[in-house]
């Protein structure tokens, strides 16, 4: 998973990583222990966030398609990544970029 694996760069560059999953909290926490996330994570079962973030359901898919947000202090969306597959992964540098910040890593984003 690209935000754990890159999550330390994130971090040193001033970036914070929330996670938004549709899943009860008690689920949500157990994928996040089980997938050892550093992150943090926020349960919406009720899908209100993830709505009113204009996250997208494809129901011939796995259901949720993943998006990433980058929300600068102010709380202005200042750049944003809808995935059209469950594969179509944003690219972490992009949204480091759109914040002012720069990732210093080695890897690619993706």
């Amino acid at each position: 998973m690209q935000l754990r694996d890159q999550y330390a760069a994130l971090r040193a560059a001033g970036i914070q990583v929330v996670a938004i999953g549709p899943d009860r909290p008690q689920a949500l926490r157990a994928h996040f222990e089980k997938e050892r996330l550093p992150f943090e994570a926020i349960a919406d079962p009720s899908q209100q966030v993830l709505k009113a973030l204009g996250q997208q359901y494809r129901w011939y898919t796995v259901g949720l398609l993943p998006a990433m947000l980058a929300i600068a202090p102010s709380g202005a969306v200042v750049w944003q990544h809808y995935a059209k597959s469950p594969q179509d992964l944003p690219s972490l540098t992009e949204a480091a970029a759109a914040l002012g910040r720069r990732l210093d890593h080695q890897g690619q984003d993706a």
